[in-house]
């Protein structure tokens, strides 16, 4: 079957591609100019000499020599179609749907040498994930943008946000080993029963696709949040490990004014074991490990605050001060520790 579009009457070259399970097949005609305009690797096969006319190897259709692509017809009708200058759809950054298209496009553009391709959607299908803390933040505000639109325009598959295994699988297979960190977090912090099938995002984001990932790279996922999932206990066990500034000047010089009568003695280290302790496993298990998340909630004193506790304890308003400094440096801790945990071993 002749492709409507891509079946120039003046090609000199057709590209055969199966369409489907049925062995069907479609023809592109095409031009051996602009293959080897773009691609270095189809440059090199037209070069080869062909085997002489009436040899038993050589297949002519519409007197033009077929080549055969074991390729996906869709992922090469888009691929031709963007060699001859057809627009490609607009990018929705972050969005599963632009993934969806421009990866194929991406991995047959790496496949056949066109490097302007290549380097144009690659640096598309990863822009917006964070390399930084302060970047990982916006990413964060982003996907919770996109999720609100998602449900009012009740597209939700269409707009789903990029499920991280996908940029995983994208970061692996091409390099992009900046963004690996903040893919393998995001894909953490997901419940278990969706990290790889249908489901939706702790902050509320469906997901359209069933990425997998391979062996190593599940490795990788379960030890980094295996050492994030002890960061978490570690600050709530031995908070001294964690906190930089954690109080410790002389109880007796500290002390707490919250009732009348005589002022409590200020004590810290017992405070935050009845009383953020609870809390960090309490918010762990809430938040499914998203230590990042877990840390803002404590700063933010989304826990129950110091004017709250267990009234045989105490904490001053200069130490609970501290305490939220020491917290604010944690998160800086915490993503550099992060950065760390989920780098592949190759």
């Amino acid at each position: 079957m002749k492709h409507k579009t891509f079946y120039f009457d003046d090609g000199n070259i057709i590209l055969r591609v199966k369409k489907d399970a049925t062995d069907s097949h479609v023809l592109f005609r095409v031009h051996q100019s602009v293959l080897k305009l773009h691609s270095s690797t189809l440059a090199s096969i037209l070069t080869i000499p062909p085997p002489a006319i009436g040899s038993a190897s050589r297949e002519l259709i519409d007197g033009c020599d077929v080549i055969d692509m074991h390729d996906p017809y869709q992922d090469m009708e888009k691929l031709i179609s963007l060699l001859y200058g057809k627009p490609a759809p607009a990018y929705k950054r972050l969005t599963q749907q632009s993934f969806d298209y421009f990866a194929p496009v991406i991995r047959l553009s790496d496949k056949y040498g066109i490097s302007h391709l290549f380097e144009k959607y690659i640096s598309h299908v990863v822009e917006g994930w964070p390399k930084t803390l302060g970047e990982w933040k916006s990413f964060d505000e982003e996907v919770k943008q996109i999720t609100q639109q998602a449900k009012i325009s009740k597209a939700s598959e269409n707009l789903s946000v990029v499920h991280p295994a996908c940029m995983i699988r994208i970061a692996e297979d091409y390099s992009q080993s900046t963004i690996l960190p903040a893919a393998y977090y995001d894909l953490s912090r997901l419940p278990q029963g969706i990290r790889r099938t249908d489901g939706t995002h702790n902050t509320g984001t469906s997901f359209s696709t069933k990425p997998s990932l391979r062996s190593p790279e599940l490795e990788t996922l379960y030890s980094g949040q295996y050492a994030m999932r002890r960061y978490l206990i570690e600050l709530a066990v031995t908070p001294r490990s964690i906190l930089s500034t954690w109080p410790i000047s002389p109880i007796s010089k500290h002390k707490v004014n919250d009732q009348p009568g005589t002022p409590r003695q200020c004590q810290p280290s017992e405070w935050w074991c009845k009383n953020a302790q609870p809390a960090i496993l309490e918010l762990q298990h809430s938040q499914h490990d998203d230590v990042l998340a877990i840390l803002q909630l404590l700063i933010h004193q989304k826990f129950p605050s110091f004017k709250r506790c267990s009234t045989d304890v105490s904490i001053c308003i200069e130490c609970h001060k501290r305490m939220e400094r020491s917290l604010v440096m944690a998160v800086d801790h915490a993503w550099a520790r992060l950065s760390k945990c989920f780098i592949t071993a190759k």
